[in-house]
């Protein structure tokens, strides 16, 4: 019969086998000739890892006289910046990424430049890995707003029924936003797990207990009931502050020899406390639960320039009780700035 420590041996090696492939373990000679396994990173050396591009869009048409078409100008302009700042030291691992898009349209109906996108995302992570380093506990913190105001315009006057309001605002525009509003803030604390760290695919899942905290009083959000034409409504937001459960699973990579990055990201908070809801609003946690599904595909046509896409449906009940969706696809021109293999030092 083997001995214990025989078997002990045989199954730590099936488990280290059976793990994915995260790191290399390489042997060390010793003074006595006794083997000292370190463990090291296989994915990338310890040290910074820079990347900053910066890119843009254009469109434009013109009709003059074409038949079934209003005659002008139509442009389509558009800015991008995306940038991180990754730090690898042994176990922990901090990860920074800001990322900008703006762009603005003009069409002969309306005959002026107005904001058609408008988002700036900061995300900061900290990570600690334990020894078998697909296993470890993490802090993070972000924010996401937009640079500009927001406004609704239209090609003729409406009238706008905003909540709150006893009369009936008649324009052809509606200032919705501030500069800097809303201004979402993010943070949470937990548990990371990341089953497979390569080039072509990883995978990482979090779980922990988070804060997110909305601020936007005094700004206005469209509402608009098909039923009711020529009347547009409008509904007030407010400040909103929750805490609670947070999950999310993240999935990112390359693919055919990197000319395809890819990420896949679904979030979800269950606030367990959060900002008092109006007397009349019985909806329990599960109801109020935040969920962010976000999926971004970016080819690489040529060095300087890319078909990108991306996909975002979110839903934040004590905000806007709405299924709000975003799709973009962009032929982008594009400038690297910084990349990893020229920023290490």
């Amino acid at each position: 019969m083997p001995s214990r420590r025989l078997v002990f041996a045989l199954a730590l090696a099936a488990v280290t086998l059976s793990m994915p492939a995260y790191a290399e373990v390489a042997p060390e000679i010793a003074g006595d000739g006794v083997a000292a396994e370190v463990t090291k990173a296989a994915a990338k050396p310890d040290g910074w890892d820079f990347s900053a591009t910066v890119g843009s869009s254009v469109s434009f048409g013109d009709n003059r006289k074409v038949v079934g078409q209003p005659n002008g100008s139509s442009w389509l302009m558009g800015l991008q910046f995306t940038g991180e700042a990754n730090l690898l030291a042994g176990r922990n691992e901090w990860r920074n990424a800001l990322s900008i898009k703006e762009s603005f349209s003009r069409t002969p109906v309306i005959p002026e430049f107005v904001k058609a996108s408008d988002e700036v995302k900061l995300d900061t992570i900290y990570i600690y890995r334990f020894l078998p380093p697909w296993l470890g506990v993490f802090g993070r913190a972000g924010f996401a707003t937009s640079f500009f105001e927001g406004k609704d315009v239209r090609p003729t006057v409406v009238d706008y029924a905003i909540q709150g309001r006893d009369k009936v605002f008649t324009n052809d525009r509606l200032k919705l936003t501030d500069p800097f509003k809303p201004f979402v803030l993010k943070e949470s604390v937990g548990l990371v797990y990341t089953p497979v760290s390569s080039d072509p695919v990883t995978f990482e899942a979090r779980v922990g207990f988070g804060g997110r905290h909305t601020f936007a009083e005094d700004q206005f959000v469209l509402a608009d009931k098909p039923e009711t034409i020529g009347l547009i409504e409008v509904n007030a937001l407010s400040t909103v502050h929750q805490a609670g459960a947070e999950a999310t699973l993240g999935a990112w990579g390359t693919a055919y020899d990197k000319l395809l990055t890819y990420k896949a990201q679904l979030e979800a908070m269950t606030p367990v406390v959060h900002t008092s809801l109006p007397a009349d609003d019985k909806r329990n946690a599960l109801e109020l639960t935040n969920v962010e599904f976000l999926v971004t595909l970016s080819f690489k046509l040529v060095s300087w320039a890319s078909l990108d896409y991306q996909f975002k449906i979110m839903r934040e009940p004590q905000v806007v009780d709405e299924w709000q969706m975003q799709n973009s696809l962009l032929l982008t021109f594009s400038y690297s700035l910084i990349n990893s293999s020229t920023a290490k030092p």
